[in-house]
């Protein structure tokens, strides 16, 4: 993002400045329509000495207009102010001569807080997307002091002391209510803790070229349901359940019914036409009630209640009638289902899911035997 921002700046003269009103009105605006009226509101403003700093600096302007009563808090000297901040810091010291009540611009000190009653609205501009590590007193105080207070917080970009590339949060985070983050969504509010720090996030449009967006090779893309939506077939109007897809579940075992049933039911509700799950007999009766549009099969168990090799040439016929096999939850590391599960991903030229217990199988053959396995298949993350 820092990229896009030096290349609307320079390669295009849209100038800082008025990226930086931008990003401010917006967050004001955000805040009146989930948090408004704001006219008469206490809100606390806190802002660091960097570019984010700068934003909170616009974010006050724009509550002041809107009626609220403004402190804002700065946590560097006024002189360790640059470029934009330093500029939106003048306007708002002018303003603040003559809204005297309305308006408060103070320097940080712990006796400042230890003094004031809770605020209807905090936003933190502390840190922006560049922070790492851990934050140093007395900064580390103030976030603390900020997530004690229990009421909303917007986060400026991103809560301060997340990093915004990693999603690591640094010891005091600010536990944000909501995060308005400027351009395009930061890798760091969907990864790591930040995600838990963020809380709801809104992306804004701050004014840099789409151009821009699509020069940079980003490299990183969050799949949307819109992004599914466009892969999956469109059903003829004639469809019936045998043509919309076969996927055979192999799965379950004694005192593992659970993953059976969650992987059968998730074949059904992502849209497979019918779903067959292969189990052994002696969790059959549990499955069965509880999977009433799945089909259901009991095949012979081992003493220990899981899948008996015995079962293999009547699963292998069952491969015959699938499109896709799901294979391992629930299936246990019995020795015999184990050299059951190695037979039919070493014979096996489908689609395959692979996931749980039979991707023990898979590491067990060792990477040479594997590539010469001739279905296609799918590893999960286990």
């Amino acid at each position: 993002m820092r990229w896009c921002d030096e290349t609307t700046i320079r390669g295009y003269g849209i100038p800082g400045l008025l990226l930086m009103e931008q990003a401010g009105r917006g967050v004001a605006e955000i805040a009146a329509r989930h948090y408004g009226p704001l006219d008469g509101k206490d809100v606390l403003v806190f802002c660091g000495k960097g570019n984010n700093g700068g934003d909170g600096l616009v974010v006050a302007r724009h509550l002041l207009n809107m009626g609220a009563s403004l402190q804002v808090v700065l946590l560097a000297p006024p002189g360790q102010l640059e470029g934009d901040a330093k500029t939106n810091f003048a306007i708002l010291f002018k303003l603040a001569r003559a809204h005297r009540t309305a308006l408060k611009i103070q320097r940080y000190s712990s006796r400042l807080l230890t003094r004031r009653k809770k605020p209807d609205l905090i936003i933190d501009a502390i840190f922006g997307t560049g922070f790492s590590g851990d934050v140093r007193a007395p900064l580390g105080q103030v976030m603390t002091w900020i997530n004690a207070q229990r009421v909303p917080v917007i986060a400026v970009d991103i809560p301060s002391g997340v990093n915004g590339t990693t999603g690591v949060a640094g010891k005091n985070a600010v536990l944000a209510t909501r995060t308005v983050t400027f351009g395009l969504l930061k890798t760091g509010l969907l990864c790591n803790q930040g995600q838990d720090y963020c809380g709801k996030i809104d992306v804004l449009d701050i004014g840099i070229p789409p151009v821009v967006q699509k020069a940079k090779n980003l490299g990183t893309f969050l799949i949307e349901s819109g992004d599914v939506k466009s892969v999956l077939p469109r059903r003829s109007s004639t469809a019936h359940k045998y043509s919309a897809g076969k996927v055979l579940v192999l799965a379950g075992s004694k005192g593992f019914t659970g993953a059976a049933y969650l992987c059968t039911l998730a074949a059904l509700r992502t849209g497979a036409g019918a779903v067959l799950l292969a189990t052994p007999e002696s969790v059959y009766p549990v499955l069965a009630r509880r999977l009433a549009e799945a089909i259901v099969t009991p095949f012979p168990a081992t003493a220990d209640g899981t899948l008996a090799l015995a079962s293999l040439p009547a699963l292998q016929e069952k491969l015959k009638w699938a499109d896709v096999l799901v294979i391992g939850p629930g299936l246990s590391t019995n020795v015999e289902t184990q050299e059951m599960i190695r037979t039919i991903l070493t014979t096996f030229h489908g689609n395959a899911v692979v996931d749980a217990d039979a991707l023990r199988v898979i590491a067990a053959l060792g990477l040479g035997e594997t590539a010469r396995l001739k279905a296609k298949f799918i590893l999960t993350p286990h």
